[in-house]
């Protein structure tokens, strides 16, 4: 008999073996490019990683939209327009690798290490890991995660001084459009209009709108942690 995985595989559950096994692969998939990273920036080759890389960070949204198209969803305004904070930090990690320019890649250190990692353990999908959107979902995040560490790892780059003190002002001023566009477009970008569908953190932190405030705080504690690794080290 046919083996069907289409058929056989169940929806998306957090911690679930599907679940458990997608993180396994992604996060092996980006240790093996970290390892190529490491060896080629050594030798002085490693532009073509890395361009390829920011290529493959800016193809997540046109990729997540064919996903939407193959499996014949609506698509939601969320996806329509790329906003949610995933979204963007995947677009920004595009360009850091590509440019060098620092503002950017401390951006996609700090958001894209404490959200797009967040969003691969408790991710708000539906569907098992073969479908096109769970594909599409998992694609996005990791390019942003494998930028955010190929960054300090195989560069060697190292946030400015006051970088968490920029990310959360910069966070604050992505969360102040993001609750224009909700509120003018009916959206729910950033969680900030209501939870997540699914299972998250964001669960224990109380009804909303206070749940924001916890958000705000979450994500600064995060970014002040993910900064102790750099705080005897010069920029890079």
């Amino acid at each position: 008999m046919t083996y069907n995985w289409a058929e056989e595989l169940t929806a998306m559950e957090i911690f679930s073996s599907h679940h458990l096994i997608c993180l396994a692969l992604s996060f092996a998939s980006i240790a093996v490019v970290l390892l190529i990273g490491r060896r080629l920036e050594s030798a002085g080759s490693a532009k073509p990683l890395r361009y390829a890389i920011g290529i493959s960070c800016l193809l997540a949204y046109p990729v997540t939209l064919l996903a939407y198209q193959l499996a014949g969803y609506h698509m939601p305004i969320e996806i329509k327009i790329p906003y949610h904070l995933c979204d963007l930090s995947v677009i920004l990690a595009g360009f850091a690798m590509i440019y060098k320019q620092a503002t950017l890649r401390e951006l996609v250190y700090y958001w894209g290490l404490a959200g797009a990692t967040q969003a691969m353990l408790t991710p708000d999908i539906n569907e098992s890991f073969t479908h096109p959107v769970a594909l599409a979902f998992y694609f996005s995040h990791l390019g942003v995660v494998c930028a955010a560490l190929y960054l300090p790892i195989c560069i060697g780059w190292r946030p400015r001084a006051g970088s968490v003190r920029r990310a959360v002002g910069w966070l604050a001023v992505y969360a102040t459009i993001a609750g224009a566009l909700n509120f003018l477009l009916g959206a729910n970008f950033g969680f900030l209009a209501a939870k997540p569908s699914e299972s998250s953190l964001i669960d224990v932190m109380g009804p909303w709108p206070w749940y924001i405030l916890s958000l705000g705080a979450i994500a600064s504690l995060l970014f002040w942690l993910l900064s102790l690794p750099f705080r005897q080290t010069k920029q890079k």
